[in-house]
């Protein structure tokens, strides 16, 4: 029997419609559930009351029924069966549902849209097991197999990009059999471009060696009218081919994926040599999807999709990539309340203190050690304790196998990977003092939702000795879960979705022509309106609007530190409008409570007794997470840039020496200059990394070297490099032009850092202030 159904004096027949009547409900949010949310029910049942289930095309949302105090069950628009179109307008299904209420955790109440659907389509308590919520990219992901479709790789040769592997030693005039080739994709090698064209690739590599001693890198040729790229990579007599269009990458970002695929593999399979010798079924489905979604031009390409693809009916120039090919990891930076609650769980799991579980420890050895640990959500890094280069070949192996396109899509409900692999810290580099010890390293990836959390582990040296095709231990995979689950708990996942629903903390600025001033907007620059909102709640519904009262009584209090940091701007006779001032009271405000915390309460670590494990800790989780969620200040966007209006359309902040990567979410804004501003930016940011780079192997001579160079040294040892750009609009091309500025700084300290801004051309901008902006809007 369904509940909580009433009778409605206007009666529908809904079998004579395919579709009834749509209603909209408003229903309050429970707010006595809006943070203690757990893994057990849904948020649609903790914050609506409401037991959902899909309909029968597995994609829509269904009310199945309602919680036992649900005050859904008072709603009589609300019926069991009617399907949940939208909440306050933002379109909902099975797959965005989480994502769409987790906007509305600190709204008071939403608007819910309801429409009856024909009475064959709702199922009475549908069986689970009836019920596949599976996309296709799930199943692609899970059971793509090569040779289960003999047109895809005819159809992949058609196309200008492959993969060869050659032993220059078995090269022969009269080969005929193709005995010199090791790996070729795709397949067959008769049908390969680039297996065709080698003679010739490898006649260059000969050459040039021998007249510059120096390795080739890269060569460009013309093939049909296309422009194409082919990277060479020398391994003793091995000589790897790597060639792409140049509509799909340029030849600078050739050279970097090449360099990407050479990382992942060796360190899924040892050394390249052992994986395209010996793995080549695993290699060939990585390379599929690698040049699929290249040729497609999309994030993720399932074998349907490419089969599907029609080259001259879609035509789809690919846009210039910066951030996505460099060996960084896109990193999300949390407040440090966050990242201290992060690391204590990561700490916790590595120190593998399992006193309490075994009665007799000093005779029990450990199965493996773990060497670290990191945890990402949505793609993005939260927290992290491996080495840099650990750290970036994990992120590159979960983008490969599409991990990372799966937390950014698709929630889960328990993810569970066990591959050996091959760190770069465990290799000896020619380090005589340094012993590293025999023994097996395996990488654990467990996930939940859209938070994954990868583990690297250890067996041999201090622990039991490795053996051969070891598989998972249960007892770690349930350690790592219950770490996953402990952040989960904590609401840390949460935190994380509200930074990237606030576009990671930082304001963009839409390209729009300067409009003419008018004199009164000088008194206005002054910081005299007193009802202006901040552009971050202008721009995005998401982000709840401050009280009025709290907004008098932070600016009433305005603390030294906001002080500082207004200091510069005022030198550069630069003054903030109310509303950037509200959002530096918010980060003073946070500060200060943070200070005060941490001088009258005590320290999580406090809480954690000895030998005692996540499961087992006497804090309260629930104090904690409400602690988390509670700051709304932590989540409004901030403005980087000097003066009264955001003028900031990108940044980069690129860390190569800790192997990460911050930037805002790009938006996609509707503006025909938007593309073309970010296309332009990341190209220049290409070309200046090369200049860092130039200038950072020139400071690392010798000063014997540097003395004897002709170099001139003024054009080379480049900190800050500019470029200044205009675009004209579609309309009133002589009035309406956008003028904006690319600009890269190189920091030496504490370690070589790289700064990318992109900004209307209007205030100048200092990048050094820019750069502590962003380092201090993670501090609050």
């Amino acid at each position: 029997m369904f509940e909580g159904l009433e009778i409605n004096t206007q009666k529908v027949k809904f079998q004579d419609f395919q579709e009834g009547e749509e209603k909209e409900v408003t229903l309050e949010i429970d707010r006595a559930n809006r943070y203690n949310l757990s893994s057990y029910t849904s948020l649609a049942e903790s914050l609506l009351g409401l037991i959902i289930s899909t309909l029968s095309d597995g994609n829509r949302v269904m009310i199945a029924g309602f919680s036992y105090d649900s005050k859904a069950k008072n709603e009589r628009n609300i019926k069991i069966g009617d399907w949940l179109k939208s909440i306050n307008s933002i379109e909902v299904n099975v797959h965005n549902l989480d994502d769409s209420l987790q906007k509305f955790i600190n709204h008071d109440e939403v608007v819910l849209t309801l429409q009856r659907v024909a009475a064959t389509e709702v199922t009475k308590d549908p069986p689970i097991n009836t019920l596949n919520m599976e996309s296709a990219f799930v199943r692609d992901l899970l059971n793509a197999k090569l040779e289960d479709n003999q047109a895809l790789l005819p159809k992949m040769c058609r196309f200008p990009v492959g993969l060869v592997y050659i032993n220059i030693d078995k090269l022969d005039e009269s080969n005929k059999a193709n005995e010199d080739i090791i790996y070729c994709f795709p397949k067959p090698a008769q049908k390969n471009l680039l297996s065709c064209a080698r003679g010739m690739f490898i006649t260059l590599s000969h050459l040039v060696e021998d007249i510059t001693s120096t390795p080739s890198r890269l060569s460009c040729i013309m093939h049909k009218d296309k422009l194409l790229h082919v990277v060479y990579t020398r391994r003793s007599s091995r000589l790897l081919l790597f060639m792409l269009p140049d509509e799909r990458a340029s030849s600078k970002e050739v050279v970097l994926m090449n360099a990407e695929l050479l990382s992942f593999l060796e360190f899924t399979f040892g050394d390249v040599d052992r994986g395209l010798s010996e793995q080549q079924d695993q290699v060939d489905l990585v390379l599929f999807r690698y040049f699929a979604k290249l040729i497609c031009n999309d994030d993720w390409t399932t074998i349907e999709q490419f089969l599907e693809y029609q080259p001259n009916l879609s035509p789809n120039p690919n846009s210039c990539s910066f951030e996505g090919i460099m060996p960084v990891v896109p990193t999300l930076k949390l407040h440090d309340e966050a990242i201290t609650q992060l690391d204590e769980a990561l700490t916790e799991l590595e120190a593998s203190d399992y006193r309490e579980w075994n009665e007799d420890p000093l005779d029990c050895q450990r199965l493996f050690t773990i060497l670290g640990s990191a945890l990402f959500h949505s793609g993005y890094l939260l927290h992290s304790h491996l080495m840099q280069d650990d750290l970036v070949d994990v992120f590159t192996f979960c983008k490969l196998q599409g991990l990372v396109h799966l937390a950014k899509t698709e929630p889960v409900k328990s993810l569970v990977l066990w591959k050996e692999v091959y760190p770069k810290s465990c290799k000896v580099q020619g380090l005589d003092d340094v012993h590293i010890p025999e023994g097996r390293r395996y990488l654990l990836v467990v996930g939940a939702g859209k938070d994954v959390l990868t583990v690297i582990m250890e067996a041999g040296g201090a622990t039991e000795p490795s053996e051969e095709n070891m598989g998972p231990d249960a007892f770690y995979v349930e350690e790592a879960q219950a770490t996953l689950a402990h952040v989960q708990a904590l609401g840390l996942g949460v935190v994380a979705e509200r930074f990237l629903a606030a576009n990671g903390g930082f304001q963009l600025a839409a390209p729009l022509p300067p409009v003419n001033k008018k004199k009164s907007d000088f008194i206005g620059s002054l910081g005299f309106s007193k009802s202006s909102p901040t552009q971050s709640q202008l721009k995005d519904p998401s982000v709840p609007a401050a009280k009025k009262s709290e907004v008098i009584s932070i600016l009433k209090r305005r603390s030294s530190d906001q002080n500082v940091l207004a200091a510069p701007h005022e030198d550069a006779f630069d003054a903030y409008s109310e509303a950037s001032s509200q959002s530096f009271s918010d980060e003073s405000l946070s500060r200060n409570r943070n200070l005060k915390y941490d001088s009258e309460e005590d320290s999580d670590f406090d809480d954690y007794g000895d030998g005692s494990q996540i499961s087992s800790s006497s804090c309260d989780l629930s104090e904690i997470r409400q602690s988390l969620l509670s700051d709304q200040g932590g989540f409004l966007p901030v403005q980087l840039t000097c003066g009264r209006h955001n003028v900031l359309f990108h940044f980069v902040q690129l860390d190569s020496t800790e192997g990460m990567l911050v930037t805002p979410l790009e938006c996609n804004l509707q503006y025909e200059m938007y593309p073309l501003i970010m296309n332009n930016f990341r190209r220049c940011c290409q070309n200046i990394h090369d200049l860092f780079q130039s200038t950072l192997r020139f400071k690392s001579l010798p000063a014997q070297d540097i003395a004897k160079s002709l170099m001139n040294k003024s054009l080379i040892a480049i900190k800050e490099y500019g470029m200044l750009f205009e675009c004209p609009t579609s309309a009133e091309p002589k009035r309406s032009k956008i003028a904006y500025w690319v600009i890269g700084r190189l920091f030496y300290t504490p370690h070589p850092q790289e700064l990318y801004v992109c900004y209307q051309d209007s205030v100048p901008q200092n990048l050094v202030d820019f750069a502590f902006k962003i380092s201090l809007n993670s501090v609050v």
